[in-house]
C-alpha cells in the first residue's frame, strides 16, 4: 500500500531513537542556541542512494570527529563511536551532488538506520553579477537574484559570471524523507524548539566563473517563490514563517516570512542554503517498540505518523531493537502506520492519540509470514568447526542490503522487512581469520532456517595492510578503471576501530609505479581519527600490480612506502575484482 499524503507533510522526529530527551518548547535564547547535548556511545548503518534508487559509492560521510566513504553497495558504517543521544548530526558528501546532512537520536550501545537519497547538483542557468537574473526548476520554483549583489567567501565584491545550481524538494514527493536536509526539528525566532510541517523547499548554491562560491551582499536580497501543491493550497496560510538550514546542527533556523501569491509562497532571503516554507508545531514526546508476535524486535521497519484531521504525515526507522521516538504534534487525532521501507507494504497501522504529554506506547506486533516481514537465522563455524565469534553477514533482498553482526555465539537473528522477493542471498566473513563463505541463495521462507554455513574460503577480495603502527583487513574492496588510471577503494571495522583506504595509480601492464594518491582514515571509537597520506603536495608510496584487467577479472597487489612526510610507513597487499 503506498503512502498517500493528502495535505501539509509534517515530519515528526521518529526518526531518533533514543530513551527519553527532553526539550522545554518555552526556553528563550537571545544571543547563542544551546543545543541539548547528551553523549553515548552508539552504532549507524546508512545506505546511500541516488534519484534512481541506485547505490552511491565513494560518498565522503562525516559523523563528529569520525569519518567513512561508502562502498560499492552504497553502505557506511559507524561502530561504537561518540554519538550526541539528543541530535547526532551526520553529513555526505559527493562531487556532482548537494551535500546533505540528516540528524539522529541514537540510543546508547544501539544502532541506528539512515536511509539517504543524493540531490544531483544540476546548473539552473548563468547570468553577469552586474544585470542579476532568474532561474527556475523543472517543477517552476523560482529564484530572483539582485544586480551588483554578490561576493565571495573573503566578502570581495563579485562581478563576474554568476551559475546557480539548485533544487526543489515537493513536499508531496514519496522520497522527501530521503532528500531533505535534517527532519525538520527547528528553532523559532524565540529560541523556542519546534517541529515543522513544510509546505516546499529549495536549495541553491552560487558559483561564480572560477569556480570560487559566492554569496549574496550584505544589504542584498534575493527572492525565492516556491508553488503550492494543489492538494496543499486550502490549507496553506496567507503567511508563513521561513527557515533556512543550519548543516552543522542539523536544525532549521527561522529567518523572515513569505506571503501567499496566486498560489505561489514568495519571500525574501539574505542568503543560500537551503529554505524552508514550513508552519511549527507545538511537540509531546512519544516512543514506541515494533515487535514480532514472539516478542523480538523488527528493526529497519518504516514507521509513519499521520494527523487524522490534516494528512500531516512524519515517519522514523526502527532501531536495531526495534524502538522508535522523537516528538509529534501535542493535542491531535494520529493514524501510526508500520511498513516494509522502499516499497511500503503495511505491516500494521492504529489509532492514536490525542496527546497532551509524554507517551510510551504499547509494543506493535506484526506478525512473521505475513507480506513483507520474514524471519532469518543461521549459525557461522569457522575451517576447525568453532563458532565464529569475529563476522558478519551480508543479506541481500530486493536489491536492498542488510548488514548483521554474528553473535559471541557465531549466529544471526533477524526479523526482516522486505518487499516481498521469492529469494535472497547472504555471504559470511569471519574477520578474525580473512576468511569467507560461499555466497548462498536462498529462498525467503516465513522462518528461514539455514541451519549451520562453514566459512572457511580464502577471501576472494581484500585489502591487508599496516600504517603508522595499526594493521587491518578490508573485505570486499572495489576496483576500477578510468582513463590511464585505477582505483582502489574499501573500508571496514573490528575491535572499537573503523578505517577506510583509497588508492590512485597507473592504468598499464604490470610493474611497479608511484602511487597518485593514498589516503587513510582509521578512526577509534571514542578516542579520535588519524590519517595516513600522500599525494598531490609529498611524494607517495610505491605499488606493484598485475596489470590493467577486464571487468570481471581480478587485480592483485601490493605497495609500500613512506607517508606523511616520510613519518609513517604504509605496507600492505590487495586482490580485488575490476568493476
Amino acid at each position: 500500500m503506498l503512502l498517500k499524503r493528502i495535505l501539509t507533510l509534517l515530519l515528526i522526529s521518529v526518526v531518533v531513537f533514543g530513551c527519553r530527551k527532553d526539550i522545554d518548547n518555552d526556553i528563550t535564547i537571545t544571543e547563542t542556541i544551546i543545543f541539548p547535548k547528551e553523549d553515548v556511545i552508539a552504532s549507524m548503518f546508512a545506505q546511500i542512494r541516488n534519484q534512481d534508487g541506485d547505490p552511491v559509492e565513494d560518498v565522503f560521510v562525516s559523523l563528529g570527529t569520525e569519518s567513512r566513504t561508502s562502498d560499492e553497495d552504497g553502505m557506511v558504517y559507524f561502530k561504537d563511536v561518540s554519538m550526541n543521544a539528543k541530535g547526532t548530526v551526520v553529513k555526505f558528501e559527493k562531487e556532482g551532488f548537494f551535500d546533505i546532512s540528516k540528524i539522529f537520536n541514537p540510543q546508547a550501545d544501539k544502532t541506528s538506520y539512515i536511509n539517504v537519497k543524493l540531490m544531483p547538483r544540476m546548473s539552473l542557468g548563468s547570468f553577469s553579477a552586474t544585470d542579476g537574473g532568474t532561474v527556475s526548476t523543472v517543477a517552476g520554483a523560482k529564484i530572483i537574484l539582485p544586480a551588483n549583489g554578490f561576493v565571495d567567501d573573503a566578502g570581495n565584491v563579485y562581478n563576474g559570471e554568476v551559475t546557480v545550481y539548485g533544487t526543489y524538494l515537493n513536499p508531496l514527493a514519496e522520497d522527501i524523507f530521503y532528500t531533505m536536509p535534517g527532519d525538520l526539528r527547528a528553532v523559532d525566532a524565540e529560541g523556542a524548539f519546534k517541529q515543522l510541517a513544510t509546505y516546499g523547499m529549495i536549495g541553491a548554491e552560487l558559483e561564480g566563473a572560477s569556480g570560487e562560491k559566492l554569496q549574496i551582499g550584505e544589504g542584498y536580497v534575493a527572492t525565492i517563490s516556491l508553488p503550492i501543491p494543489q492538494a496543499l493550497e486550502n490549507s496553506a496560510p496567507a503567511s508563513i514563517p521561513l527557515w533556512h538550514f543550519d548543516e552543522n546542527s542539523g536544525y532549521w533556523l527561522e529567518e523572515g516570512s513569505a506571503q501567499l501569491e496566486s498560489g505561489r509562497y514568495v519571500g525574501e532571503v539574505s542568503h543560500f542554503s537551503f529554505w524552508n516554507c514550513d508552519y511549527p508545531y507545538d511537540l509531546v514526546y512519544m516512543e514506541g517498540s515494533v515487535i514480532v508476535l514472539d516478542g523480538t524486535p523488527v528493526s529497519g521497519a518504516l514507521v509513519t505518523i499521520q494527523i487524522v484531521p490534516s494528512g500531516f504525515t512524519g515517519y522514523g526507522v526502527t532501531n536495531s531493537e526495534g524502538i522508535f521516538e522523537g516528538f509529534i504534534p501535542a493535542n491531535e487525532e494520529l493514524i501510526l502506520t508500520v511498513y516494509s521501507p522502499y516499497c511500503n507494504i503495511e505491516l500494521n497501522t492504529l489509532n492514536i492519540g490525542p496527546f497532551s504529554e509524554d507517551v510510551i506506547l504499547e509494543p506493535i506486533a506484526t506478525a512473521v509470514g505475513q507480506e513483507g516481514l520474514f524471519q532469518l537465522t543461521a549459525s557461522w563455524v569457522d575451517c576447525d568447526g568453532q563458532p565464529v565469534t569475529d563476522g558478519f553477514a551480508k543479506v541481500t533482498v530486493d536489491g536492498i542490503n542488510n548488514f548483521l553482526p554474528i553473535s559471541e555465539q557465531g549466529t544471526i537473528f533477524a526479523n526482516l522487512p522486505y518487499c516481498g522477493g521469492e529469494t535472497g542471498t547472504i555471504i559470511g566473513y569471519d574477520v578474525a581469520n580473512e576468511k569467507e563463505s560461499d555466497l548462498i541463495e536462498f529462498n525467503i521462507e516465513p522462518f528461514t532456517d539455514l541451519g549451520t554455513v562453514v566459512i572457511c574460503e580464502e577471501l576472494s577480495e581484500y585489502i591487508i595492510f599496516e600504517a603508522g603502527g595499526y594493521q587491518f583487513t578490508i573485505l570486499d574492496p572495489a576496483i576500477y578503471s578510468i582513463g590511464d588510471r585505477m582505483y582502489l577503494t574499501g573500508g571496514g571495522e573490528g575491535d572499537g576501530f573503523a578505517y577506510s583506504m583509497d588508492m590512485t595509480f597507473p592504468n598499464s601492464s604490470p610493474g611497479t609505479f608511484p602511487v597518485d594518491s593514498l589516503n587513510i582514515f582509521i578512526s577509534e571509537g571514542g578516542v579520535g581519527t588519524y590519517y595516513f597520506g600522500c599525494g598531490s603536495f609529498s611524494e607517495c608510496i610505491d605499488v606493484n600490480h598485475s596489470g590493467v584487467v577486464p571487468v570481471g577479472e581480478t587485480v592483485t597487489g601490493s605497495f609500500q612506502g613512506e607517508t606523511n612526510g616520510g613519518t609513517v610507513t604504509v605496507n600492505g597487499n590487495f586482490k580485488a575484482i575490476m568493476e
